[in-house]
């Protein structure tokens, strides 16, 4: 298969994916929630997890147990390494299983990876034949022509959300910072310098975009893993 057709594929799945979220969390919500680390409707990770799994079980059809243990097995890994990547780049965990029960360090757990595993079962048995069919009725022009166009969109959106990820990370831990240096000294704070976290604090609130809420609101569970080095920062810019 060309590449042209491969990235089509995952183009595909990871829409499929970002469908399949946010219509879930949505209705947990009772809101409409637009999931994902990408401004676009695709999730990426869902595009990776279907190619693996359909280039790994070629030749398995007719062992469902097997595919399904052999897609748990590659989806729950992709999610812990993902997890463990996004992590170390953006000095944020971006979700956490810990309530889960049969968790593995709060990256993966029990209940998602034995969803995913039927999801997988889906992919081989519907999905993938039927896309491989309809990929096949497009002219190869026409394909090209996709491919260059939703590359560059991509390309350019996750540049945006890497920036957008960083800022994030710079201006949650100034904000937790602060509020921790405020639960451990506030009786020895002057006036002025009350005056001047709390304007600070007040600054950082205001400055968070539009883009930047809307991936906050993306992962209701983001959190920081390295603040130290932040409180450090502040006590010495407010000289505490």
């Amino acid at each position: 298969m060309s590449l042209t057709r491969l990235f089509l594929l995952w183009i595909a799945y990871s829409f499929i994916g970002w469908l399949f979220e946010s219509a879930y969390c949505t209705f947990i919500e009772k809101k409409f929630v637009f999931r994902g680390f990408l401004n676009g409707p695709i999730i990426p990770i869902y595009g990776f997890g279907a190619m693996l799994v359909v280039g790994a079980v070629r030749g398995m059809t007719d062992n469902i147990l097997l595919i399904f243990i052999v897609s748990i097995l590659l989806t729950s890994g992709l999610e812990y390494v993902t997890s463990y990547v996004m992590e170390q780049v953006f000095r944020m965990r971006w979700w956490d299983y810990s309530t889960q029960r049969f968790n593995l360090n709060g990256r993966i757990c029990l209940k998602n990876s034995l969803a995913f595993g039927l999801l997988s079962l889906v992919l081989v048995y519907l999905l993938h034949p039927r896309l491989l069919v309809f990929l096949s009725s497009v002219p190869e022009s026409l394909s090209y022509l996709g491919t260059a166009l939703l590359f560059v969109l991509v390309l350019g959106d996750f540049g945006l959300s890497m920036f957008t990820a960083l800022r994030i990370s710079q201006k949650l831990e100034d904000l937790n910072a602060m509020k921790v240096l405020a639960q451990e000294q506030f009786s020895d704070y002057s006036e002025v310098q009350l005056k001047l976290m709390a304007q600070r604090i007040e600054s950082r609130l205001s400055e968070f975009k539009r883009l930047e809420r809307r991936m906050i609101r993306s992962f209701p569970t983001l959190k920081l893993t390295r603040l130290a080095e932040k409180i450090e920062s502040i006590r010495n810019e407010f000289k505490l």
